[in-house]
């Protein structure tokens, strides 16, 4: 009903917008300002996050949280996401022919570093797969994974995710090694990881998917504290600050600024929590109580 008389006024009122326009445009070429429209229609990435929000109920949830984590990936780094520098399961290549076998067939991931004395004398990356069908047909020998393996594959540490993501593509790559400026092994990081950061979690390992946090039936949760801090929040909905240490237990460790010790209690960020667990200089397990939750100001910290 409408569409016409907007037709009709637009053919109208053509003449004088158009005049209007050359008239602004000179006075603005007057001053030396350029006139454009190239990023007249830009968007910013919290507009476009918006607008996502925006399409409750026109896309699935399960769609939404995926555009949601593509426009967050330059705000991720490969230190966010990868596995670190401990926890790597790696192949020593000085180890016995015996040592070596039962390394790969135990292995529950689909790539081993190997590496002489300490993992920092990285070698190669090799697939398990190869390995075991070296095992199988009877030709492993001790220098087989050094042979079968793929040249190792750095990755400067706070790489954007969206980088990342392309790098792998470019260079073929499936996983690839974490170093800081003093090429020090900081982790490891596969393409999986990243591909989780848009879709979800899936298990992209021979092993299931592990747990890490465990509702108690008073309330309280008992956390593994290696799980890494973005992932908590996303499992629990808390708020835990993310641009410190990147696990449950290195944010424990400098919140204390002491080694930590079972029993001792704190506040992070309004949480109440409790060191339940500690092995060598690192947390475990740790019991955060989120019904306590009381703190009007989310940095504030406490520790007892």
């Amino acid at each position: 009903l409408v569409s016409l008389p907007l037709l009709i006024l637009q053919k109208i009122l053509y003449p004088v917008v158009w005049a209007l326009s050359v008239m602004s445009n000179g006075l603005l070429r007057l001053f030396g300002i350029k006139v454009g429209y190239s990023d007249a229609d830009s968007l910013s990435r919290e507009e476009l996050r918006t607008i996502v929000m925006e399409t409750k109920g026109k896309l699935s949830s399960s769609h939404q949280d995926m555009l949601l984590r593509i426009l967050d990936l330059e705000q991720v780094t490969v230190n966010d996401i990868m596995v670190p520098k401990s926890e790597i399961v790696g192949l020593d290549l000085d180890a016995s022919i015996e040592e070596l076998r039962v390394g790969i067939e135990s292995c529950p991931y689909a790539w081993l570093p190997l590496y002489r004395g300490q993992i920092d004398h990285v070698h190669g990356l090799m697939r398990v797969r190869r390995g075991l069908q070296a095992i199988l047909v009877g030709e492993f020998e001790h220098e087989t994974p050094l042979k079968i393996a793929e040249s190792a594959y750095f990755i400067p540490e706070q790489t954007p995710l969206s980088k990342q993501l392309q790098f792998f593509r470019i260079e073929q790559r499936e996983i690839g090694l974490v170093v800081d400026e003093y090429g020090d092994i900081q982790g490891l990081v596969t393409l999986d990881d990243v591909l989780e950061e848009i879709v979800g979690e899936f298990s992209g390992t021979i092993s299931s998917d592990e747990t890490h946090v465990f509702v108690q039936k008073d309330g309280s949760v008992l956390v593994d504290a290696r799980i890494a801090v973005r992932e908590l929040n996303r499992e629990t909905g808390w708020c835990l600050s993310e641009l410190g240490p990147k696990t449950l237990s290195g944010l424990i460790v400098e919140q204390l600024e002491i080694m930590p010790k079972e029993g001792m209690g704190l506040r992070v960020n309004g949480y109440p929590m409790e060191v339940v667990h500690v092995s060598g200089h690192r947390v475990k397990m740790a019991k955060v109580y989120p019904g306590l939750w009381h703190s009007d100001n989310p940095d504030d910290v406490e520790s007892s």
